[in-house]
């Protein structure tokens, strides 16, 4: 399975009920992964409408890779697959 398509089913196809935080650039879901043990996985879906968003995308990949501090929530990776851009 593709990892965009993997990430949609551990936010429950970013439903609503799910969103931790909303953002210029799009929203953050909470998802679960059903590994053993399962993982809790912040994911931030990027707005398709943002005109800014793929710009904003890329960005965020480039500082979030970097930085390392305990109150913020290290990049772990990131899926693009077509319109969809999304961090995790």
């Amino acid at each position: 399975m593709h990892a965009c398509r993997q990430l949609s089913k551990a936010t429950r196809k970013f439903c609503g009920e799910i969103v931790l935080g909303t953002g210029v650039f799009g929203s953050v879901y909470k998802g679960v992964v059903s590994s053993y043990p399962p993982m809790i996985l912040a994911v931030k879906n990027i707005s398709e409408t943002s005109r800014q968003g793929e710009k904003a995308y890329l960005a965020e990949i480039c500082t979030r890779g970097h930085m390392r501090h305990k109150n913020i929530v290290q990049l772990q990776g990131w899926c693009q697959e077509r319109q969809q851009l999304l961090l995790v």
